[in-house]
């Protein structure tokens, strides 16, 4: 996003959730949208994926792919 800032919070009394917070200018006018997510259980060195529990109904997982020892190709699943 070009315009816009986020901010993703793990809750520190609730590791299994996070805080998303999205900023961004659209017609003029600063919009703002917030929301709980529960953060699902990991795949160690593969797979983070997410779903609000409250606010946006959304969903999202990132992959990761290893290239070479040092380096991964990350892919966004919407």
């Amino acid at each position: 996003m070009q315009n816009g800032h986020s901010n993703i919070v793990v809750l520190e009394d609730k590791p299994d959730q996070s805080k998303w917070t999205l900023k961004y200018i659209a017609f003029g006018r600063d919009i703002e949208f917030s929301w709980l997510a529960r953060n699902l259980q990991p795949i160690p060195n593969q797979k983070i994926h997410w779903r609000s529990l409250e606010g946006l109904p959304i969903s999202g997982a990132v992959r990761f792919y290893p290239r070479g020892t040092s380096s991964c190709l990350v892919e966004n699943v919407a």
